[in-house]
């Protein structure tokens, strides 16, 4: 097997690691390399954060995804994990 994954931010450089490690060859096609000004990620600051839906898949997904983060932020302090605010308005 074989995919084409398009774009070399938090999401692609992601989705192509997830590829390769289940043996699926992988091309990797963007305009600017992953730290590039113009691409979303070096912004973003690559959040991560699991989304309802209601797939139960997700739930697990979220999980192993957290333990790897917190693995790599302790082991090998690649990954930086900060606290987050959210701040809601609230209408009457």
């Amino acid at each position: 097997s074989k995919a084409l994954v398009v774009g070399s931010g938090a999401i692609g450089l992601r989705t192509a690691l997830e590829l390769l490690r289940q043996n699926i060859k992988v091309h990797l096609r963007s305009p600017h390399p992953p730290l590039h000004p113009s691409t979303c990620s070096v912004g973003s600051g690559g959040l991560w954060m699991p989304f309802h839906c209601d797939d139960s898949r997700t739930d697990e997904w979220a999980l192993e995804t957290l333990d790897e983060l917190l693995h790599v932020a302790a082991t090998r302090g690649e990954v930086e994990i900060v606290p987050t605010v959210i701040l809601q308005k609230q209408h009457n």
